[in-house]
């Protein structure tokens, strides 16, 4: 698990002043488990998502700096901290927990991320995922 002690940047998606990351994956056949990204603010409490993506199973949620990101690709579980967000819309992500095979967590995992982990493997096993798992839906615009 080494590779996980150092940062890694990944891509967001500029939206006028704001950036955002999907929540994304789900499961390509009944009953494996496939890949899942969800996003949470920094107590891993649930998001707005501003829309939907263009693929299914993909909702667009703005992030600032503090947010975390839960990524699942069987048979590692990775939490990471957004620490920065450059001017190009490049996201640096900081590991703060990981476990493999569903072993004991590493690093400072916290009780408060469960929901965010629960979701996350729901979203990885969800056949052909079309919903958000670890979202709450768009904030209404009043006039």
């Amino acid at each position: 698990m080494q590779q996980l002690l150092a940062d890694v940047l990944m891509a967001g998606i500029r939206l006028g002043s704001e950036l955002a990351l999907f929540e994304k994956g789900g499961s390509v056949e009944p009953g494996v488990m496939g890949i899942a990204t969800v996003i949470a603010d920094p107590e891993g409490g649930m998001k707005h998502y501003i829309r939907k993506g263009k693929e299914r199973g993909n909702f667009l949620i703005p992030v600032s700096v503090g947010d975390l990101v839960f990524h699942y690709r069987e048979p590692n579980t990775y939490v990471q901290r957004i620490t920065a967000i450059s001017p190009e819309g490049k996201v640096t992500l900081h590991p703060v927990a990981w476990r493999r095979d569903g072993k004991d967590w590493q690093g400072q995992y916290l009780r408060q991320y469960d929901a965010a982990v629960s979701a996350l493997y729901e979203k990885a096993e969800c056949y052909q995922c079309r919903h958000a798992h670890y979202a709450l839906p768009p904030l209404e615009v009043k006039p």
